[in-house]
């Protein structure tokens, strides 16, 4: 699969929220797939360390975190009794975020150390979800950056 340079704004907008890109984090469309999303631009170029960041609206209950555990449950090879879940909640001025993290082996790939890092953010009418996957040790070095990203988002939707 060929992956291409996409432009690199250093804002983009996801419904009503704007998001400041991270500056090491860089756009990269691969063909074949319909979400362009944000990927890590991991020093040393290493294929197998990149991690997938993607943002997606849901409307109504699709969207929701138990709707999104149970359906990310199914990219880990883990029984749902055995698979790390962790979920911890928010509050960002008025908007309640739902972190949940998962760590475990991927059902698609052959990577015991799989991880998954998500933010769900009750809406009006639906959900923003923002999720990051792939190894574990890149999403556990890049959660602090997703926060900051996410939260700013959330901070300057408020004060507009």
């Amino acid at each position: 699969m060929a992956a291409f340079a996409h432009a690199d704004p250093e804002n983009f907008m996801v419904d009503e929220f704007t998001f400041v890109r991270p500056p090491a984090w860089k756009w990269v469309w691969e063909e074949k797939r319909t979400n362009i999303g944000l990927f890590l631009d991991i020093p040393g170029g290493i294929i197998n360390d990149t991690v997938h960041v993607y943002f997606r609206i849901f409307k109504g209950e699709e969207g929701s975190p138990e709707n999104r555990t149970k359906a990310w449950r199914l990219t880990f090879k883990e029984s749902a009794d055995s698979l790390k879940v962790r979920t911890e909640t928010r509050k960002v001025g008025a908007f309640t975020v739902i972190y949940i993290e998962m760590e475990g082996t991927s059902a698609h790939e052959i990577h015991p150390d799989y991880g998954l890092f998500a933010a769900v953010v009750k809406m009006k009418e639906g959900h923003l979800v923002i999720r990051m996957s792939g190894r574990k040790k890149v999403i556990d070095n890049s959660k602090r950056t997703f926060r900051e990203m996410v939260e700013r988002a959330l901070k300057e939707r408020e004060s507009e």
